[in-house]
């Protein structure tokens, strides 16, 4: 690692985890399978300069160590999801003599933030580059679509126990999924509108949803990967989708920690994950919750 001492990565990486976590939903809703051996990236510091608002994805096929059905190695697509920043070679110095005073955890953090948020819209949306499907972009049941007039943001609009009821039916009418528990997420709007007090009582909306789910409130989230206004009802279980995690969060060196020319020190903040959904039918799209107009 040349110099660099491994207490400045560990401090950059305790940034970035927690930027990560903060927002991050895919994990969550998406069952963990079997993970996969680590393997070598695609997508280094030395290979692409990182845009401010977006982390980068690279693409690699790998076996999945499980066969399926008819006895035959499964593949997946991980998705590398990559963002770095840099440390100048002064500040080592100023590390030596101050300690972590010196350190700026800024970057590191805005890293770990946006390679969250890559991760989030793959779940969500998918990736065409690598022929990934998105629960959300690619649910196979026909969006249950909340009559205008009836936003919940309207002053005649549905009571959304009364609304969230109705999705579970909508779910639920196959009868294919029913011994997996399932999962609620709602784009910001939606979800605190389930934070306001039911009226004539003292208990707000969400004790209601909450009542809905096995783990109750905890089977509730709010993420800004969703359009606002939208939300997802799903199974939960590797049975019907999964991820594949072959590197979990993590902050690493570029080069070993050796400066640059510019005497500019590279950090990436990494994570390498597959997400496969097997049945599209057990995700359920909720559309005009709200009235963003």
């Amino acid at each position: 690692m040349g110099n660099l001492p491994r207490s400045i990565t560990d401090f950059f990486d305790v940034k970035a985890i927690l930027a990560y976590k903060a927002p991050l939903i895919g994990t969550t809703v998406l069952a963990r399978g079997v993970d996969l051996p680590l393997g070598t990236g695609t997508v280094s510091r030395d290979q692409v300069e990182y845009p401010v608002s977006k982390a980068k994805r690279g693409y690699r096929v790998r076996e999945v160590p499980r066969e399926t059905a008819e006895r035959t190695p499964k593949t997946v697509t991980v998705i590398e999801h990559t963002h770095g920043f840099d440390l100048h070679k002064n500040v080592l110095a100023a590390y030596a003599r101050m300690g972590e005073a010196a350190l700026n955890g800024t970057d590191a953090t805005n890293s770990g933030r946006l390679v969250a948020e890559s991760f989030d819209d793959v779940v969500f949306n998918g990736d065409s580059n690598a022929g990934t499907k998105g629960i959300y972009s690619d649910a196979g049941l026909t969006p249950y679509a909340v009559d205008d007039g009836k936003e919940w943001n309207d002053p005649t609009g549905a009571a959304p126990d009364e609304v969230i009821v109705e999705c579970i039916g909508e779910l639920e009418a196959s009868q294919k999924y029913l011994g997996l528990d399932k999962k609620l997420i709602l784009s910001p709007l939606p979800y605190n509108a389930l934070l306001k007090r039911v009226p004539q009582t003292s208990a707000t909306y969400m004790d209601f949803v909450a009542k809905l789910f096995k783990n109750g409130v905890n089977d509730i989230y709010r993420t800004t990967a969703l359009a606002n206004g939208t939300g997802l009802l799903e199974y939960y279980g590797t049975e019907v989708a999964e991820r594949n995690v072959e590197l979990d969060i993590e902050t690493y060196a570029v080069q070993g920690g050796v400066p640059d020319k510019n005497n500019l020190i590279y950090f990436n903040v990494e994570t390498y994950q597959a997400t496969d959904i097997h049945h599209l039918d057990a995700f359920l799209p909720i559309t005009n919750l709200w009235d963003t107009g």
